[in-house]
């Protein structure tokens, strides 16, 4: 287990739940690797120029910083909050690399029992067989652990007419994988977005025991004309409250 790390890198602790297959007992597992970006590996975390480790920011944090730890979270006060690592509990991950902190460094905490619900060797909680035409079936995690979210990805496709000897076709040959895991970072041009139940079409049964939606990797185009429809929104939610405003004037000059 690393102590420290040569120049230019970054001390940062792993963690992860190990089941006996003797004692059939779950435990945690901890280690210490040296990476070059600890937010690339894990946008969980934040590097710390001074004392050359990765600061955790806590579970579902949008950004922060290595003094200050989490100033923003998703969805807080709904899936989240935000509290003095001190105030977090004795299975708060990373608990132990805490200690050293100060009492003013914050982390995002989850309000719901997904922090503690149980999952696949993908990180993936909840997953849903999905029919394409061009692939019989292909497994779709809906629901990732928290920290983890859902990215879609297609390898090596190809789809092409197979023709006979006298060039008739006969079938269509299809070769490529698609499907979705769960990361910790979304790849460029893609960024981290949480829903809550109420955005989703359809909730499965996991996910209102949970209480969220999905974590995603969504396109950042998508959250461009997301933000251009919520400023449409507001300006003419601002358009009605001036019109009503200028009724009521012209109401109460009428009867004076």
């Amino acid at each position: 287990m690393c102590d420290s790390c040569d120049a230019g890198m970054y001390l940062m602790p792993t963690e992860y739940l190990y089941q006996d297959p003797l004692l059939g007992t779950t435990y945690k597992k901890r280690n210490r690797v040296c990476v070059p970006d600890c937010n690339a590996a894990n946008s969980a975390m934040v590097n710390n120029p001074e004392t050359l480790r990765r600061e955790f920011l806590g579970q579902y944090c949008q950004f922060g910083n290595y003094t200050h730890g989490c100033l923003r979270s998703h969805r807080n006060g709904e899936l989240t909050q935000i509290l003095s690592h001190l105030e977090t509990a004795h299975d708060f991950p990373f608990k132990l690399w805490q200690v050293d902190n100060p009492s003013t460094y914050s982390v995002s905490v989850l309000t719901t029992t997904y922090a503690l619900a149980q999952t696949d060797a993908q990180n993936c909680l909840l997953r849903n067989v999905i029919s394409d035409p061009l692939f019989p079936t292909f497994s779709h995690c809906i629901l990732c652990t928290p920290q983890y979210f859902s990215q879609n990805y297609t390898t090596h496709f190809e789809n092409r007419v197979v023709y006979n000897q006298i060039g008739q076709p006969v079938g269509r040959e299809v070769n490529g994988q698609r499907g979705n895991s769960c990361v910790r970072q979304c790849r460029p041009g893609k960024y981290q977005r949480v829903t809550m139940l109420q955005e989703e079409q359809e909730v499965s049964e996991v996910q209102s025991e949970y209480g969220i939606g999905r974590g995603i990797c969504a396109n950042c185009s998508d959250k461009r004309e997301m933000l251009a429809a919520s400023h449409a929104q507001l300006e003419a939610t601002k358009d009605a409250q001036l019109a009503d405003t200028a009724m009521a004037q012209k109401q109460l000059t009428l009867r004076q």
